[in-house]
């Protein structure tokens, strides 16, 4: 949801927000099912495949347990709009049209795999496949396409750039060796990558007051 106020036509200060419903993807279950459900570890401790994938697979449920997740987004922004006219189909049917600019800072609420390692629970122990939550805070910018066919509706398609560091596998990624790139037997921030988070978006937008005031 996004709620805006303009000053001038080419410039307007709000805030945009987002709620994640969480699901899991065709990859997320063909992992459950090949890389949990049928690993069988429990009599095989000193199996050399048991001991490697000890610290970063789950006994458990990998989307509940490991994986991270973005659970909500609050951005207050600023918004330009630099372009704006009609557009013709057929050169009969005409609709307002502008591109508009967005940017400011993301507060995203994340989940991630608990920390653990030689300083607090070992890795490798169930009890460390738990998710957290943490903020963190982000730029976001981009921009968006939108029509107008009436004075108080609109449409349109909006795309978002939310680039951060998070830990989205909860494996132990990073943190031992030459420059810290080879695991270390724990799971913390060293962990995090990042990534160019993307979010495409379908809206629909609503002017208040429905009617334009038009002064002398």
């Amino acid at each position: 949801m996004r709620a805006t106020y303009h000053f001038t036509d080419w410039l307007g200060v709000g805030v945009w927000g987002g709620y994640g419903i969480q699901y899991t993807t065709n990859l997320t279950d063909e992992l459950q099912e090949k890389a949990i459900d049928n690993r069988d570890c429990s009599n095989r401790g000193f199996d050399k495949a048991c001991r490697l994938t000890a610290g970063n697979l789950t006994r458990g449920n990998l989307a509940e347990d490991q994986l991270g997740r973005m659970q909500w987004v609050a951005a207050p922004q600023l918004t330009f709009i630099p372009f704006r006219g009609k557009l013709a189909l057929f050169a009969e049917l005409f609709v307002d049209t502008d591109v508009n600019i967005f940017v400011g800072p993301a507060f995203v609420g994340l989940q991630e795999r608990r920390e653990c390692g030689p300083s607090g629970t070992a890795c490798s122990d169930p009890e460390s496949f738990q998710l957290e939550s943490r903020l963190a805070v982000a730029p976001t910018f981009g921009l968006g396409l939108n029509f107008y066919p009436t004075s108080f509706f609109g449409f349109g398609v909006e795309y978002r750039g939310l680039p951060f560091a998070w830990n989205t596998s909860g494996f132990d990624n990073y943190g031992g060796g030459p420059n810290q790139d080879f695991p270390d037997t724990a799971v913390n921030g060293d962990d995090r990558q990042f990534f160019f988070n993307s979010l495409l978006t379908l809206n629909l937008t609503f002017f208040l007051p429905t009617k334009v005031k038009i002064q002398d």
